[in-house]
């Protein structure tokens, strides 16, 4: 016992040591993350700021398109002229694939990319260009998808910047047409953001009303205003916009697919349509009509304004004079010669100083008519150069087939035409030797005699080759049609000429 309580002092001063300095372990361990713990501090921990994207679609010949995100569907059969909502999305980078509404996940997207995006972050991703020109990897129109922050303006009561979404147009400067034509932007390029620039008054305070001029650059005239009243700029608060230039200027696009603007607001992402006025004082446009048509006979074609007459009995393998018209828009009718029988109607939209061909193609009778006004550009003469091109005007051919025309030589007379389109043209002297022409999927051919008339007619011209008539109907049988367009003034009609066409045996 004596031993024992000699010992026991000690043994406590130890217990003693080991609970304090446990105590303070312990007391050191829960002290370390405290600043992060909310069941001590009543602080919660710091959070991500979510990202934000806005998607416009801008792409005419598409009619609707799936955005998908990181392999899943985000945004869902998005129309033309139009913006999704905001989608918001963690900081860092993702994949984008851009389909056709309705694709399968396993079909190859039209696009495919990657977007980054910072913390708390507004971008707009825009889709552009074209998905007929997505298999040629070297077309600058190819359908793309390009990306910018938003809401990053400088200081400005009214800031604005321009999208040049609009594949057929050249670089455009864009001029205060309010202020006397004042330029604000210079050589706006295709698929590019341009600086901001501030809209506002001389004395800071907002406009009640805007006209932009549109001119491509180097020219001395307005091509369109782009317009916005008094009450859209007064819905945007001085907010800074996005103007966005879409759609094609091809003067019987549809009302979705015609040139036009959007406005994109940066804070809200709201977008409004914004008016485009073609300038009405600028040079004059011009264009020729073919009757290609199989079995529409004669037709007459009238403005619906006014009621005048622009075109009297073109005859079906005739061309009319060119015809020097104002730039505007123009409902027509296309009627049988001398009868208030109406054979179509279409808006025919037209901007100053540009060129066009415009044929009726396609049957007015059988079982699923298909009549219809096509236009494509026209080139001018260019002295010492001969240009020559094809047009694939087949009434009943597959609207995917793809028609092609090469010389009893080998080499291709011009690039595969699409159905109801024209080739690009081509420069260099013609030679009187036959065509060979197919169909894409098809087993026929055909040969087209080119003679030694049309070639010496064409020698520096611009000479166009309509491929007409029908595959099955053995009373209105595919044709060639030999079109100098350059013959072409306002008081003298297009010479067309009938080439000879025989339909080739089977190899």
């Amino acid at each position: 016992m004596k031993n024992l309580s000699r010992c026991f002092p000690g043994w406590l001063r130890s217990l003693r040591w080991m609970c304090v300095a446990g105590l303070a372990a312990f007391m050191m361990g829960c002290g370390s993350p405290a600043a992060t713990n909310p069941n001590l501090d009543g602080k919660k921990p710091p959070s991500t700021a979510m990202a934000q994207l806005v998607f416009v679609q801008a792409v005419m010949d598409a009619p609707a398109l799936d955005v998908w995100v990181d392999g899943e569907p985000r945004i869902m059969a998005l129309a033309p002229r139009r913006a999704s909502s905001f989608v918001a999305l963690t900081p860092g980078s993702h994949k984008l694939d851009v389909r056709l509404a309705a694709a399968k996940s396993n079909d190859a997207p039209l696009w495919n990319g990657s977007v980054y995006l910072q913390e708390g972050q507004r971008v707009l991703a825009c889709a552009l260009g074209r998905v007929a020109d997505s298999a040629l990897s070297a077309s600058p129109t190819r359908l793309n998808v390009i990306a910018e922050k938003l809401g990053d303006a400088s200081q400005g009561p009214q800031p604005l910047r321009v999208l040049h979404a609009a594949p057929a147009l050249p670089s455009l400067d864009v001029l205060d047409s309010d202020r006397g034509g004042v330029p604000l932007l210079q050589a706006a390029a295709y698929a590019r953001f341009s600086s901001y620039v501030d809209l506002a008054g001389p004395s800071g305070a907002p406009r009640t009303g805007l006209r932009l001029g549109l001119r491509a650059n180097g020219e001395a005239f307005d091509l369109a205003y782009l317009v916005a009243t008094s009450e859209q700029l007064a819905s945007v608060a001085g907010r800074p916009q996005t103007a966005i230039l879409l759609g094609e200027p091809n003067p019987l696009a549809s009302d979705t697919s015609y040139l036009g603007a959007v406005l994109v607001d940066e804070i809200t992402g709201d977008l409004r349509e914004a008016s485009l006025e073609p300038n009405a004082l600028g040079p004059k446009a011009t264009l020729y009509m073919l009757n290609a048509s199989p079995d529409a006979g004669a037709v007459d074609v009238y403005s619906r304004i006014n009621g005048a007459r622009l075109v009297g009995a073109l005859d079906s393998r005739q061309a009319t004079a060119l015809l020097p018209m104002v730039p505007r828009s123009y409902p027509i009718e296309v009627r049988q010669a001398s009868l208030p029988t109406v054979l179509l109607r279409a808006s025919l939209r037209l901007l100053p100083n540009q060129n066009w061909a415009v044929y009726l193609g396609g049957r007015q009778q059988g079982a699923t008519p298909s009549l219809s006004l096509v236009a494509l550009p026209r080139a001018q003469a260019t002295a010492g150069q001969t240009l020559h091109r094809a047009v694939h005007a087949i009434a009943d051919a597959s609207s995917d087939s793809r028609m092609t025309l090469v010389t009893t030589a080998g080499p291709s007379f011009v690039e595969p035409v699409p159905f109801a389109a024209a080739s690009p043209y081509r420069s260099g002297e013609l030679s009187a030797e036959p065509l060979r022409l197919a169909l894409s999927g098809g087993k026929q051919s055909w040969q087209i005699d080119m003679p030694q008339l049309v070639v010496d007619a064409a020698a520096s011209g611009v000479l166009s080759l309509y491929v007409t008539g029908t595959l099955g109907e053995p009373r209105a049988p595919l044709a060639a049609l030999a079109v100098l367009e350059s013959s072409a003034t306002p008081s003298q009609a297009a010479t067309v000429i009938a080439l000879r066409t025989t339909l080739l045996p089977p190899p």
